[in-house]
């Protein structure tokens, strides 16, 4: 299927972006540079953001070699250059070590794996006095910093300026000297006072610390936050309140460029983008951003897991003995000192999802994997050296002991290899269900890469490449589009599959939230990922940009600091049946709503209210969880199915949150008339249709030929790089108001009334009918393999009238109250007059459906 895209002219590569050129190997750079008359003695060239390794020779003569992946790589030039010099600089892309051939920080699946400098290039003199190193350790209870940091200088000692200024003001909060005697270490604690102001999400505020020598030398400038993150049992504490992450991978994902943004205005615009979705958290997969994107942070108000640059599976693995077990804790080493004073930066990971050898362990039961022993080693060191953050082993795995919090892949609606057996896919529609289960008990759990539902390709995105990365994968995707005949759907499937993965989200965040005990989540992701294999899993494209079916104040219902919460045991009823739902506030903010009240309402899809009222927020649980009571209202008496929207809000505050439930009339019988209802296509099923009869063809699921598992929740990841997970299938797309429908509470896109539909039914593949054929029910298909899907469409067969649905519509009716109904809404369109369809069939066409 691929073959036309191997032609030498036409290479197209359908699992990532495809840049304009690739080249790994040497680059060479040069430069002739006059220095200042005034410099007589040594001097510094700083190169921001290399990649990867460099050499330098000046005037010709070599002087040394630097590497990182992370931090700025900088060369001491000794004095006796002066004047006008040549510099000459070698940068080599190759990997300098494995961190794994698929991590983001080298991976042409995401940044690519560019080769040069993109951040500042700069000379300065090399003053005698000069700052080593300096930490801050900030200390929000007893509003405090602590200073830890060594000097170099040809003095006996110095007797240095220190102030502490909030930022955007002028007047010192702190001015005083500090004597430290150079050579060796030295530490001290300044207080604030009692009135400082602590650093959050919410109010990110800042302070700037200077340190000068008498001479008036500035040493150091740096910007920081009182803050602290802490663990209580299996709960975060964020300046000792409760903190919920809401985190989304950030996958070094750069599509016009190649390589990241060094400018702190583009990395806000990215996280003021994320915030404005409800997010309070950004973990960096596998590669660490620049210093661009840590002012911004701190800025902005958005806390980070950083992570060393390594993704050490496939190609290598940790605890091996490997040059990658060493590395990694040079390059953290660098990470922290580059970037440890900065507010935003509180947790940190080895990297991604580690290999690792299998050994037996005294201190663990059994075998342990995944470099366990090594990262044991690896977090207890780290929690001595560095505890003004947290830290964890790998991002998805191993959990052990040592790490502060765990990051686990188990909490989330859809785990790795569950397809049609998730919670989404096999337990009748709710909302009431948690992940208590599936959390430790001994430390917080954070859940790891959660969601990775799918939506459509948007098509018209292509154009949008216009730098070295283009979407080659995306024409692919509308060849085979435009080959199926399917291409004018392409926006349709795209909105379809939007809502419905806006909808697993829901699913996943909420149940998230729900969890007592449970510290936070990380989505991948709010962006799409446009490699391994092209995943599509963001309600934004790889520009950060929405893509036209959700918005941040839709998502931001149930993704904030405060989300209101109902607890249906089900969404499907009976009319005249009796909710009652337990209502749940969760705030993870900093502003107690004790007191406030919460309006709900039960409402129709016209608007009406059919039952309303108020709930008042008792004194808040300190969890950040409250229960506020259970609501009971009824569905109206009828006959008739409706479709009904359950809202919670928080009027002062603009806060809302809303479910569907629906309720259907019990089942009655319908009149069939002349009515032929058969499962099988048969003789006499043609000979009914040659004389002019109607029938309605239901076949068995089980007997037609299933080429495309089915499922209710949005495609994982993607089928290409997922091992062909299922389902294949991206939910529902009708017209609401087809005839057929009538009945029936249908919306456009999936909702919870078309569950059982997805659950007990197969799609039929209508490739070999004709193009005019507008199923009744049309099912979005998987990019990779575009067909013309169906649950119901009609046709006319000779003389006679044919409906034909592929939905089991009598199996588990306590589960599915919708299928019933669904079936008397169309027995009643196909013994109207109104049932004539218009485009003809032949008979063995149908009868190509069944096995």
């Amino acid at each position: 299927m691929y073959a036309t895209y191997r032609k030498p002219d036409n290479i197209k590569y359908p699992c990532w972006l495809q840049p304009d050129r690739i080249y790994h190997g040497l680059a060479w750079y040069r430069r002739t540079v006059v220095l200042p008359e005034a410099w007589s003695g040594a001097w510094e060239l700083h190169l921001e953001r290399c990649h990867w390794s460099t050499r330098l020779w000046v005037n010709g003569e070599k002087l040394g070699f630097r590497e990182s992946l992370c931090v700025e790589q900088v060369y001491e030039i000794p004095a006796r250059f002066t004047g006008e010099v040549e510099l000459t600089l070698c940068v080599d892309n190759r990997l300098f070590v494995d961190v794994g051939h698929n991590s983001h920080s080298v991976s042409d699946h995401t940044q690519t794996n560019w080769n040069g400098i993109i951040g500042k290039m700069e000379i300065h003199p090399l003053p005698e006095t000069r700052l080593s190193a300096l930490e801050i350790h900030p200390d929000p209870k007893t509003r405090s910093i602590r200073l830890e940091g060594s000097l170099t200088s040809p003095h006996p000692s110095e007797n240095l300026e220190v102030t502490v200024t909030p930022t955007g003001t002028t007047t010192p909060l702190v001015s005083t000297h500090l004597a430290v005697s150079p050579g060796s270490a030295f530490s001290a604690r300044l207080e604030l006072g009692d009135t400082a102001d602590l650093w959050s999400p919410e109010d990110p505020f800042l302070y700037e610390l200077t340190l000068r020598t008498p001479e008036g030398l500035l040493l150091t400038e740096e910007r920081f936050g009182l803050v602290d993150v802490e663990t209580e049992a299996t709960e975060l504490r964020l300046n000792g309140r409760p903190l919920f992450l809401r985190g989304a991978l950030d996958c070094a994902v750069f599509p016009r460029t190649g390589y990241p943004a060094m400018q702190v205005a583009a990395w806000k615009e990215i996280f003021q983008t994320c915030k404005a979705y409800g997010l309070n958290h950004i973990r960096f997969h596998s590669w660490c951003p620049p210093k661009a994107a840590f002012e911004a942070g701190d800025e902005v108000g958005i806390l980070f897991q950083v992570e060393c640059p390594s993704w050490a599976n496939s190609t290598t693995s940790l605890g091996d003995g490997e040059p990658i077990d060493d590395w990694l804790y040079v390059e953290a080493e660098r990470i922290l000192k580059a970037y440890g004073n900065h507010a935003c930066f509180r947790f940190m990971a080895y990297g991604n999802e580690p290999a690792g050898p299998n050994k037996e362990v005294p201190d663990y039961p059994g075998k342990v994997h995944g470099g366990a022993v090594y990262l044991a080693a690896w977090c207890t060191y780290w929690k001595e050296h560095d505890p003004r953050r947290i830290h964890t082993s790998g991002a998805g795995w191993p959990k052990i002991t040592e790490s502060d919090f765990h990051n686990v892949p188990e909490p989330r609606v859809q785990r790795w290899g569950e397809g049609l057996d998730s919670v989404i896919n096999a337990k009748p529609p709710c909302s009431n269900y948690t992940f208590k289960d599936l959390i430790e008990t001994d430390k917080p759990s954070v859940s790891h890469e959660i969601g990775q539902w799918c939506a459509f390709p948007d098509l018209e995105e292509i154009e949008h490449y216009t730098g070295i990365l283009k979407a080659k994968n995306y024409e692919i995707f509308s060849d085979f589009l435009e080959q199926a005949g399917l291409r004018h759907q392409a926006k349709d499937f795209l909105q379809a599959s939007g809502a419905l993965q806006t909808f697993c989200y829901k699913a996943d965040i909420e149940a998230a939230l729900r969890t007592r005990g449970f510290a936070g989540y990380q989505l991948l992701g709010l962006q799409d990922f446009p490699g391994q294999g092209t995943a599509l899993v963001g309600v934004l494209n790889a520009f950060w940009k929405s893509k036209g079916y959700c918005d941040a104040a839709t998502f931001s219902e149930w993704c904030g600091d405060i989300v209101l919460l109902a607890e249906f045991e089900k969404h499907l009823y009976t009319s005249g049946e009796s909710i009652k739902v337990p209502v749940l506030l969760t705030n993870f903010g900093s502003e107690s709503l004790t007191g406030e009240q919460v309006h709900w309402c039960l409402q129709d899809e016209t608007g009406d209210i059919h039952a309303s009222g108020i709930l008042t927020i008792p004194e808040e649980d300190r969890t950040g969880r409250t229960d506020l009571g259970t609501v009971t209202c009824d569905f109206p008496q009828g006959d008739g199915s409706m479709g009904y929207e359950f809202v919670l809000s928080l009027h002062e505050r603009e806060i809302q949150n809303r479910w569907s439930v629906f309720s259907f009339p019990s089942p009655a019988p319908i009149p069939t008339g002349d009515l032929h209802i058969t499962s099988t296509w048969s003789p006499e099923t043609e000979q009914v249709l040659e004389q002019g009869g109607t029938v309605w063809l239901q076949l068995d699921p089980k007997t037609m030929k299933i080429t495309v598992p089915f499922g209710f929740s949005s495609i994982f990841w993607n089928t290409a790089w997922s091992r062909q997970q299922p389902p294949h299938t991206l939910g529902i797309l009708c017209d609401p108001d087809h005839p057929a429908l009538e009945n029936f509470p249908a919306g456009p896109t999936s909702d919870w009334q078309w569950w059982g539909v997805c659950r007990y039914g197969e799609v039929m593949i209508l490739d070999d009918l004709p193009a005019a054929i507008t199923p009744i029910i049309q099912i979005v298909p998987d990019w990779f393999a575009p067909h013309k899907l169906a649950v119901a469409f009609e046709a006319r067969v000779g003389n006679g009238r044919l409906l034909v649905t592929s939905i089991d519509f009598t199996s588990a009716p306590e589960e599915d109250p919708a299928r019933a109904q669904l079936a008397r809404s169309f027995q009643t369109y196909i013994t109207s007059e109104g049932f004539s369809p218009t485009i003809e069939v032949s008979g063995s066409t149908i009868a190509a459906l069944t096995c």
